[in-house]
């Protein structure tokens, strides 16, 4: 891989003293460290001397003294674009200057050979335009000084006139137009350049930030939508809130103003702890039983399979087990095979899938000898199914004997209900009241007047021995004349006359 890292550098660059240098370069670096942060680092020296760094991209107190607040870099890091400005070049800046890259994980790189600074002395002096004098007219004298940089900006010029005996200046603050440049983005957050990781259910906020003069109108973007948008100012803010994985995306930040346009994208990844797949499951064949775990996370998280005697994660083979993992994107899956032999085997196995924000597990069993296989967690499996055909026998069961029981209530209420109808037309009498009790005939009693029996008793109370068949009791009760006797001064009694017929039709 090391034959992936190169650069483009000149071997030599020349700066006039007090006015700024650019050191042109262009890395590049194995593919897979596409989307990892990074940090670039200039050093004014042979070997990456800490005492000695002219830039650090991600911390500037990091930085010699004498160059801090002179250096930056005039391109993207996340574009393959490290060229270096150093402003108000001094003669103590020459010497030799090399890129170092490094990325996160551990990964990094010293780009060589080196490249010399030479800085001679301020050379360019102004112009002076001569014009046609007239005694007593006014005369246009004209000055000009050639200049790109933009670091004159704000800045003071002086024009100086001196005559022999006496001498005058003006003074004139320079205000340089130019179009939106060293376009950036920040934040508060894990932020590298173009690529921002927050984790799920936190607030972020990212900051776009621009040069240019006048001020640029800035817009964060994202899918094609604007989401908001400022008015001459240099600076906006994008704020999220609480953070979910739909947050996940390619946002853009453009600046324009009257002279030019300048963009920037930046990637919102959100990270979450892993979460077992429904895609997990056993399955089997006649040779062997497999089971899979399936988890989304982010960052991608490390798939092991625990067993008993050991711990395997990757591709291997142990024996009758054998172990497949791949990852794409956020999702990882490994399977576990447990191959057929000679003796039974009885295996249980936990899926363990982790990264930085947390682990999540699925437990499985896989069974051989002909025994059916059973999954944790999430997972399906053919003992399932054995369960399943059990659990189908009992309901089945179940509901023929409540389909027999509701039958025989049936049954037995028609048959009553035939029975109060016999009754009923063998009274005769439209005016009979027809009372149904549930008891023995040998409890009731056919009593008269206030001494007959109580409402309990007639609901089956009395003193029936325990064992005794209990029949059923129908009773016709019909109004008789009253006799005119008295009981007490001032009260009429009236009898009835209460008429037994029991279940198998004696009086």
């Amino acid at each position: 891989m090391s034959g992936e890292w190169s650069s483009f550098t000149p071997q030599d660059v020349t700066a006039q003293n007090g006015l700024c240098a650019q050191i042109p370069c262009h890395y590049r670096y194995p593919s897979h460290l596409n989307n990892k942060p990074r940090i670039g680092i200039w050093f004014n020296s042979e070997m990456n001397n800490d005492k000695n760094v002219a830039l650090h991209s991600k911390n500037s107190y990091k930085e010699s003294t004498k160059f801090r607040h002179r250096t930056r870099l005039s391109g993207d890091l996340g574009e393959d674009d490290c060229s270096l400005v150093i402003d108000n070049v001094t003669l103590q800046d020459a010497g030799p200057y090399f890129f170092r890259v490094n990325f996160g994980g551990g990964d990094r790189f010293n780009y060589h050979p080196v490249t010399q600074l030479h800085v001679t002395d301020f050379t360019d002096k102004p112009t002076i335009f001569s014009a046609e004098m007239v005694a007593g007219q006014p005369v246009n004298v004209t000055c000009s000084f050639n200049t790109t940089s933009l670091k004159h900006h704000g800045q003071n010029l002086t024009c100086r006139v001196r005559y022999p005996t006496v001498s005058s200046e003006q003074i004139l603050t320079l205000n340089v137009q130019y179009a939106p440049q060293n376009l950036s983005i920040t934040s508060p957050d894990n932020v590298n350049n173009s690529w921002v990781s927050v984790k799920e259910g936190n607030s972020a906020a990212i900051l776009c930030s621009v040069h240019s003069f006048p001020t640029s109108n800035l817009t964060w973007r994202h899918l094609g939508a604007m989401l908001n948008t400022t008015r001459s100012s240099n600076e906006l803010w994008m704020e999220f809130p609480q953070l979910t994985r739909q947050d996940t995306g390619v946002y853009q930040c453009v600046a324009e103003n009257e002279h030019g346009t300048a963009e920037r994208d930046v990637t919102v990844t959100v990270e979450y702890a892993p979460e077992i797949s429904w895609d997990s499951g056993c399955t089997h064949t006649p040779e062997s039983v497999t089971c899979v775990c399936a988890a989304r996370c982010n960052p991608p998280g490390e798939l092991t399979w625990r067993l008993p005697l050991a711990n395997i994660s990757g591709n291997q083979t142990r024996g009758r087990l054998h172990t497949w993992q791949v990852a794409s994107g956020h999702l990882v899956n490994g399977s576990l095979t447990l191959r057929g032999g000679d003796g039974g085997e009885d295996v249980m196995a936990l899926c363990s899938v982790r990264n930085r924000h947390g682990e999540a597990l699925f437990k499985v069993y896989l069974l051989m000898e002909g025994e059916d296989i059973s999954g944790g967690g999430k997972s399906s499996s053919h003992s399932h199914g054995k369960s399943f055909n059990t659990w189908i026998a009992v309901l089945l069961t179940a509901g023929i004997i409540l389909i027999a029981e509701l039958a025989g209530i049936l049954i037995y209420k028609y048959i009553q209900r035939r029975e109060y109808v016999t009754m009923e037309e063998a009274s005769g009498n439209q005016d009979t009241n027809v009372i149904y009790c549930p008891h023995s005939a040998t409890n009731q009693s056919a009593g008269s007047g206030a001494d007959g029996p109580a409402p309990e008793e007639l609901k089956g109370g009395g003193e029936s021995g325990e064992g005794e068949e209990q029949a059923a009791v129908y009773a016709n009760l019909r109004e008789l004349p009253s006799s005119g006797d008295t009981v007490h001064s001032g009260e009429v009694v009236e009898y009835a006359e209460l008429w037994f017929q029991s279940k198998q039709g004696e009086g």
